[in-house]
């Protein structure tokens, strides 16, 4: 593993390789070959003290790996030899493998508190950069980059950290594999199985799904010589940026060595909007959470009319984001969003893991945000479009797409934001041994427009990255003290 920078109080104390039994390479999702140069999932749990038992944990970490072996796979974007779909050897589709280093597992010790690593509160707003929550993962994964077809490295590595008063969880998950869903589904796999053993149970049969077919056959006819023009007219339809990503005017940009498939069209949507977003600056972006009680964001849902929570909120944030930057009124902003799949795609349920979302966007000039009502339904309404129809429509559409990591509904900037929501998916409710996570914390690196809503004992959390100044501003916003 490479070297890592850890913080000073922090060592390591022993590291694991947990692998998957020998198998046959198979192809990931039509989700999960469009999601591999997305950001890697990052969850921190924290925990009150509690009994680790190293080799009772990585026991159970084998049982979870030893029934799902995705998770121990090495990832790449050559299909093998031998007669396979027609869509998953299209170029850059995702395979996994399992000749690879396995799942990562890591043991640590901390010399100070867990609160050290505690994000610190002023009011409403907590101060993430303050802390080093962050940092509790010895994780040498790294995305699906153009330039590396192969992933060389886990696609998985999780690290528990002892403190004296407590113990944190880090999970670092290639967005190939899992989402943040399935990360808490995987998570609570681990901890049944370790809770088993803890009691001298039999380790447990385990419920989730990693099964690619419902998604793939929600997108119809896909092993074709072509598409079906009626699914791509109708996928067409839907709200989204539709940048090409091998339009690329900064070649000093990460992604510049994306380059189009061989025969593939030399547009396939807008130039994105490179001259926005200083990508590198993303150093000096900041890391803030703002919380907001149940009754506030019961209030808001009333203020805007919405008949979702989340909706409302993300429609205070965006618009104060969009304030904080000084825009002139007639700025195209935009708000990506993903979307999950779960409950919208027959056959992928609570129990499916995966990259289980795709993205859409909505699109406003900068002075209609300032109207809450407004707002809430402009992303609504975005969201709304995507409908088990319209999402095989898309889904089809990445089928036969020249690379599925080419086009995207988000971007990060001055002019943007994008949003992930992890709500909902129990991550207060996963217990180790008899304790259960106090502070659950996405450790997403530092992309200027992010925004993440998180589940928070009594209330949701918004955790935003944004440039200095613009952070100062909205940190500062008034709006945020009349709800």
């Amino acid at each position: 593993m490479p070297d890592t920078p850890y913080p000073p109080k922090l060592t390591i104390t022993s590291r694991v390789s947990v692998r998957p039994p020998p198998g046959a390479a198979e192809p990931l999702s039509l989700a999960g070959s469009a999601a591999t140069m997305w950001p890697v999932v990052p969850v921190t749990l924290l925990f009150p003290p509690t009994t680790v038992d190293e080799r009772a944990l990585t026991q159970a970490l084998q049982h979870v790996v030893s029934t799902y072996p995705l998770l121990g796979a090495r990832l790449d974007t050559t299909p093998p030899a031998g007669d396979w779909p027609a869509h998953t050897t299209r170029y850059r589709r995702a395979w996994a493998y399992y000749d690879g280093p396995g799942a990562a597992l890591a043991f640590a010790t901390h010399a100070g508190s867990i609160n050290d690593v505690l994000p610190k509160a002023n009011g409403r707003v907590l101060d993430a950069d303050a802390a080093s929550a962050n940092d509790l993962c010895d994780s040498p994964i790294v995305v699906l980059r153009p330039e590396a077809m192969a992933q060389t490295g886990p696609a998985l590595a999780l690290q528990i950290t002892r403190f004296s008063d407590g113990i944190a969880l880090g999970l670092r998950a290639h967005h190939a594999i899992l989402d943040a869903h399935s990360a808490a589904n995987v998570i609570g796999a681990w901890f049944k199985s370790y809770n088993a053993l803890l009691k001298g149970a039999p380790l447990p049969t385990l419920n989730l799904s990693f099964d690619r077919t419902p998604i793939d056959a929600a997108a119809g006819a896909i092993d074709a010589p072509g598409p079906d023009p009626a699914l791509l007219a109708l996928a067409d339809t839907l709200p989204g940026l539709r940048l090409d990503m091998t339009q690329n005017t900064d070649t000093a940009f990460p992604i510049a060595a994306l380059t189009r498939a061989p025969g593939a069209p030399e547009t396939e949507g807008a130039a994105p909007p490179w001259s926005t977003w200083d990508w590198a600056s993303y150093m000096h972006v900041q890391q803030r959470v703002l919380s907001f009680t149940t009754d506030e964001v019961a209030r808001l849902k009333a203020r805007a009319g919405s008949k979702s929570s989340l909706d409302a909120l993300y429609a205070l944030v965006w618009g104060a984001i969009v304030r904080a930057r000084g825009l002139p009124e007639n700025t195209n902003v935009s708000f990506g969003e993903c979307i999950g799949l779960r409950g919208r795609v027959p056959g992928v349920g609570p129990e499916h893991c995966g990259a289980d979302l795709i993205i859409t966007a909505a699109q406003m000039n900068a002075a209609e945000t300032a109207d809450l009502r407004d707002t809430a339904r402009a992303i609504r309404s975005a969201i709304d479009a995507y409908t088990p129809t319209t999402i095989g429509a898309e889904l089809h559409r990445m089928a036969y797409a020249s690379d599925p990591a080419r086009r995207w509904n988000m971007f990060f900037g001055r002019e943007h934001i994008h949003t992930t929501s992890w709500l909902h998916i129990g991550m207060y409710d996963l217990q180790i041994a008899d304790v259960k996570p106090t502070w659950v914390q996405a450790a997403f690196p530092g992309l200027d427009g992010l925004v993440c809503a998180l589940e928070a004992p009594g209330g949701v959390n918004v955790q935003l990255w944004l440039e200095p100044e613009t952070m100062a501003r909205v940190v500062r916003d008034p709006v945020f003290a009349d709800i």
